[in-house]
């Protein structure tokens, strides 16, 4: 780097250090970064010294195993003597005791000042640098101590391979370069810098400081909070630096290593037998495998493919899915538990365990679902009248035209049985579909029109303390059973007994129209309506993939 480029560059780093760079500033660090391998690796070198001055006044211990670690303490032995040559002089004015007074008759002699040669400064100032670096070399080295670097918080039906290495919640685990092997279940450790680690057996692991992760093989999916930038997960042909993220990292048998960022920003460092040191930084949403020879490449992004949280009292794992609605009003958990061809009867509240039609006409008003811990209730909606949306007492009178008739319970229904009363005939195993959402990846919620469903979100946060629900997403349409004939309904959704969207005539000639509500930490309930339209008849309303996505708090 020129002078100017590198002043530039320092600039930048300081004020992101600080969290007062803006946008554009950042926005030209990351076009500097991208387009020059020297400003990338200094840039990282800077967020590794700038951690680790943050947490000791000393080079951190760190076993120098690769290339790549020698390379960053080189670097950071580099910047500290850099800082030491720019550093401004300081002038101390120290209080001395007076002297006592010469004895009379005693002859003081005048030492006139002595001239230091700039050779012999610059000789001994290296030979200084030389024993530093000597001395940090063998702390460095010597081996490791005993040292806790992070306590194991939560264990999901963890096996360890070996009988010493029985870890249990509360246990401190230890600095070391010997491997630790989870045979299966989960494990989730937090070190002492604040990081915390989800790993997935079967890993092999080794702890090697308190901001340094060693992964032989396995998946984990690191979260790194504000001030303890700097943690690394090292596999054998890489290693991936923090720059304020959540990030997992899968160490295959076959030596590639899969880095999938999250959140926030991460540096990866690969190396290989037969290749040069390659360097770059990966954002959210972005995902590279190393192979076994060191080539870096891009791959497919994969939200769920680490665990991110444990719940051991209710046997949860949970991967970065969604809430299903569609599971949690046929009796599940919402993470796919519902039992097939389950839904609530609009009369009684009741789960049923059927797929018929089972026509009635609305006489009782809100019903509350007792049974089923995340759904509040249902109701028949009718015209023209107030219709109470939650148990809260919620109401909404502006309904349009409606025969108050509902036609099938409430429920994640795939297929119907279906009677057709011109024709006085059954057709059972009717499918449910919307246009373009077909297979096994679309659950949808019917809701044949006229009906409603409420779900409590408040008992969706105590079941699961540990997310926030962000917001709510869905497809919606009408199905078309019949060749030959067309429907048409409308579509409501509440929150707390709001309006938050309405779309009218929603026919089965409409292509699926996207749904996505903002949802705040203070919104209790959540209420989803489906009224008969013009064309009335078959007018079978689908929520195809109703969820709340979800963010670990």
């Amino acid at each position: 780097m020129n002078i100017q480029l590198k002043q530039e560059v320092d600039e930048l780093l300081y004020l992101m250090l600080e969290n007062a760079a803006s946008p554009e500033q950042v926005a030209r660090m990351d076009r500097l970064m991208e387009s020059d391998p020297e400003v990338l690796q200094y840039s990282i070198d800077f967020h590794l010294i700038s951690a680790a001055l943050r947490k000791s006044n000393i080079i951190p211990a760190s076993a120098l195993n690769t290339s790549l670690e020698i390379h960053e303490q080189v670097s950071f032995l580099n910047v500290l003597a850099r800082e030491e040559r720019e550093a401004p002089t300081v002038e101390v004015s120290p209080s001395c005791p007076d002297k006592p007074a010469a004895p009379l008759g005693r002859v003081i002699p005048i030492h006139s000042a002595r001239t230091i040669n700039r050779a012999s400064l610059v000789t001994a100032i290296v030979s200084i640098a030389a024993l530093v670096i000597m001395i940090a070399a063998v702390t460095l080295i010597k081996p490791f101590s005993r040292e806790p670097v992070a306590t194991l918080v939560q264990s999901l039906h963890a096996q360890w391979a070996v009988s010493s290495d029985q870890y249990d919640p509360g246990d401190s685990l230890y600095r070391s370069k010997e491997r630790i092997t989870l045979t299966s279940g989960i494990v989730s450790l937090k070190f002492h810098c604040g990081t915390e680690a989800v790993i997935e057996g079967p890993s092999v692991f080794s702890c090697i400081s308190t901001e340094q992760l060693q992964l032989h093989s396995g998946r984990v999916y690191v979260r790194v909070p504000a001030g303890a930038e700097g943690f690394s997960v090292s596999t054998a042909n890489s290693r991936i630096i923090d720059l304020g993220t959540e990030f997992g990292v899968y160490a295959d048998p076959q030596g590639k290593t899969h880095l999938h960022l999250f959140k926030g920003k991460a540096s990866l460092i690969a190396s290989g037998p037969n290749t040069n040191i390659t360097s770059l930084i990966l954002s959210e949403g972005q995902a590279n495998q190393v192979d076994s020879y060191g080539y870096v490449q891009p791959i497919p992004f994969d939200k769920t493919a680490f665990v991110r949280q444990i719940h051991p009292q209710t046997q949860f794992v949970w991967r970065g899915e969604p809430l299903s609605l569609a599971d949690m009003a046929g009796g599940g958990n919402g993470f796919g538990t519902a039992a097939p061809n389950t839904g609530i009867d609009l009369k009684t509240g009741i789960l049923v365990h059927e797929n018929s039609e089972r026509r009635g006409q609305d006489s009782k008003g809100y019903i509350p679902v007792s049974e089923l811990p995340f759904v509040d209730g249902v109701f028949v909606p009718v015209g023209f009248t107030p219709v109470q949306l939650t148990s809260q007492g919620h109401t909404y009178e502006e309904f349009g035209n409606s025969n108050a008739q509902y036609y099938i319970p409430v429920g994640p229904y795939q297929t119907v049985n279906m009677y057709f009363s011109g024709e006085n005939r059954w057709q059972n195993d009717t499918p449910l579909f919307l246009k373009g959402c077909e297979g096994p990846n679309y659950k949808s919620l019917c809701l044949h029109a006229n009906a409603g469903i409420t779900f409590d979100l408040q008992a969706i946060r105590h079941a699961y303390p540990f997310i926030t629900i962000k917001q709510f997403r869905t497809l919606l349409g009408v199905s078309k059973v019949r060749a030959n004939a067309s429907a048409a309904s409308d579509f409501y959704v509440f929150v707390n007994g709001q309006v938050r969207f309405v779309k009218k005539e929603v026919s089965t000639e409409d292509t699926p129209f996207a749904v996505v509500v903002r949802l705040e930490s203070q919104d209790r309930f959540l209420t989803l309506v489906c009224m008969e339209g013009k064309e009335n008849v078959g007018d079978w309303s689908l929520f195809v993939n109703p969820v709340l996505d979800l963010e670990l708090n």
